[in-house]
């Protein structure tokens, strides 16, 4: 098995959620907005980044988000695998609009130290 985690990793989660969280909502706001267009359903409220971070409970795909270090981030995922045959997960690269430095370094933090805490667990 495999699948889509929304989620970013972040050597200094403080520092980068101001950045991350404003993007993280125009992106997610954009899908929802998208997601009723030509339906007549209401454009739905303005997603709170805050609300969605680590939820612990989601109901879709576009209710959490997974956000902090490797290893915390490593940890929410296998708590949300659970015994689940999974071999392969990916996370977005980039959200809507943000800069390439923080582009770059979620990526490589993805690859060095997210994957190899992955495949450890595995």
């Amino acid at each position: 098995m495999g699948g889509g985690i929304q989620g970013w990793v972040s050597e200094d989660p403080e520092r980068d959620w101001p950045v991350v969280g404003q993007h993280l909502a125009y992106q997610l706001d954009s899908y929802r907005r998208h997601m009723v267009e030509g339906t007549g359903a209401p454009t739905p409220r303005p997603v709170d980044p805050d609300r969605i971070r680590n939820h612990k409970a989601p109901k879709g795909s576009l209710d959490y988000f997974h956000y902090g270090t490797p290893e915390d981030v490593a940890s929410s995922i296998r708590v949300l695998v659970g015994d689940a045959p999974v071999d392969t997960v990916y996370l977005w690269a980039s959200l809507g609009g943000m800069p390439e430095e923080l582009v770059a370094r979620h990526v490589n933090l993805v690859c060095t130290r997210l994957a190899p805490l992955l495949r450890s667990a595995a």
